[in-house]
This record gives C-alpha cells, sequence and structure tokens, in this order.
C-alpha cells in the first residue's frame, strides 16, 4: 500500500511537467480506463475536461473565487442570500479571532476541503488553525489536474459564518447542475463529515437511479420547502455560463448561496451507472 501510494503521489508531482493536454489525456485515461475525445466531447467529464483545457472566460475566475462571487452573486440574487463574511484579509497571523463568536468557518478562496469549523470557544486552537490556513494559502490549486480558474486566483483568506440547523449539525446542501440558464439535474448532499449520503433529482423532483461517489439514499427524499426559490435562484445565476453548478442551502433563516463549480470532482467523478455520465454531458452545449 506504501509503495503504491509513493508511486501515484510521484505520478502526479511529475505530471505537473507535462504539457496541460497531454496531462488531461493520461489522467482521463488513468481515471476512466478510455481514452478522451476532446475534439468532440460527449460525456459530462469529458465536458469538464475539455472547459478546463480550452475555456478562458474571464467571468469563471470570479465565479470560482469563494470571496469575490459574493460580490457577484449578492447583486443578481440579493444580500439576504449572502453567507456573512465576518472578516477577509492576507495572512492567518492577522485574523482578529477575539472578534468572532462561534459557530464559524476559517478557509481559503481558492482552496477545496481547507475549511476549518468553529462551532464552539472550546474548538478554538489559533496556532493550529493558523498552520493549516497558512499551508493552504500558499498552494496554488489545479495545478495537478489542470483546472485553470483556480490557478487564476489572488489567494486571500476569509472568515464566514457557519450556517447550522436548529439541532447543531451543517445544513443540507443542494446543488443544481444548471446548462445555458436551466435546470436539469439536481444533486442532494446530507451527512456531509459523518455519514455522506446523496440522491440525484431531475428538475420536477423526480429521483434518479444514480449516485456519483457516495452512498445512494434509498429512501424517498422530501422536496425541500424553498425548492421553487432556489430553482429560479440557480437559473438567474446559470443563465451567464454553457454549464456551470449552482450550490444553495435551505435553512429555517432562508435559503443561502453556498458556490458556483465549473470543474465537478476535477472532470474526473465516476458516475454509477456509467450511462449517466453521457446523460448528464447530453444538456451542455458547448460555446
Amino acid at each position: 500500500m506504501r509503495n503504491e501510494t509513493f508511486v501515484k503521489t510521484t505520478g502526479l508531482y511529475l505530471l505537473r511537467f507535462f504539457p496541460d493536454r497531454l496531462a488531461v489525456h493520461l489522467l482521463f485515461l488513468r481515471k476512466f480506463r478510455r481514452v478522451a475525445n476532446f475534439k468532440n466531447p460527449v460525456s459530462f467529464n469529458e465536458k469538464v475536461n475539455w472547459r478546463k483545457l480550452y475555456q478562458r472566460d474571464p467571468l469563471i475566475i470570479t465565479y470560482a473565487d469563494k470571496l469575490a462571487v459574493k460580490d457577484e452573486i449578492e447583486k443578481l440574487i440579493g444580500e439576504q442570500h449572502i453567507i456573512p463574511t465576518l472578516w477577509s484579509g492576507d495572512k492567518a497571523e492577522d485574523i482578529p479571532f477575539n472578534n468572532f463568536t462561534p459557530p464559524y468557518v476559517v478557509k481559503t478562496n481558492h482552496g477545496c476541503g481547507d475549511a476549518v469549523f468553529v462551532r464552539h470557544k472550546d474548538e478554538l486552537n489559533v496556532q493550529n488553525i493558523c498552520k493549516k490556513i497558512t499551508e493552504s494559502n500558499s498552494k496554488k490549486y489545479g495545478v495537478e489536474r489542470r483546472e485553470w480558474a483556480y490557478q487564476h486566483i489572488k489567494p486571500k483568506i476569509l472568515v464566514e459564518k457557519m450556517l447550522v440547523t436548529p439541532d447543531g449539525t451543517s445544513p443540507d446542501d443542494y446543488k443544481f447542475f444548471v446548462y445555458d440558464g436551466q435546470v436539469h439535474f439536481v444533486q442532494y448532499d446530507t451527512g456531509r463529515g459523518e455519514n455522506h449520503e446523496m440522491a440525484f433529482f431531475d428538475k420536477d423532483w423526480n429521483k434518479l437511479p444514480l449516485t456519483k461517489g457516495h452512498k445512494r439514499i434509498e429512501k424517498e427524499v422530501p422536496k425541500p420547502e424553498h425548492y421553487t426559490l432556489m430553482l429560479e435562484l440557480a437559473e438567474k445565476i446559470g443563465k451567464q455560463f454553457d454549464f456551470v453548478r449552482v450550490d444553495f442551502y435551505d435553512t429555517p433563516e432562508g435559503v443561502f448561496f453556498g458556490e458556483t463549480t465549473f470543474y465537478p470532482a476535477g472532470g474526473f467523478g465516476l458516475f454509477h451507472p456509467e450511462e449517466w455520465d453521457f446523460k448528464f454531458g447530453e444538456p451542455w452545449v458547448i460555446k
């Protein structure tokens, strides 16, 4: 196992020195055991990888920036849907922790999976948080998998209010797959960090027979209270792009914007069954 990890890590590092097109082809072949068709991409993952190589819309950089996107989304759908930013800056040691009352989140604007959740005062370890966030803020994300937009975001640190449900857990996540301003699919995630499960639906909230990386929810999932509103907001945001995934949280306090994603799973997410990779790619007319 140790040797396998070494080979994998070394291989990913060496790919940094390959031309983008060759690196993405090799990564795709390694993941899907087939050669990607970038001249005429058909599957969803092919189109995500095509975008990484060829789509250079500056607006994608702004919307991939977890801090800058808030201003753009506020203009489109209103301040009431934005999770409040408590602080932003360049250095972790400048974070005024004494000014914040938990729960809150510390993260970078360009990273992935680097968020630190401070739910209670006794969870606050300033030294550990600063070390982790400084490390994350110094990294250039998107290099290994050639995610173009992330490589062009100026790194920043932000602290924002943490959304919690009445029982103290994180709210469920609703991810809208928007093609040219029209939602075609919705991904529902629950139990993240503990017992992560997911389900997929069409626009009319009919459950679809697939999963993607996590256990599929077998029981019925009720339509969220503010589903129609989230649908409208996702399409309003998504009409600016040929494809974007728009994430929302539905809470008792209302609907809150999560993020916009242009390279879901970096273009290497496995659909089960595989046919859904092509069904998710079908509505995406590349521009």
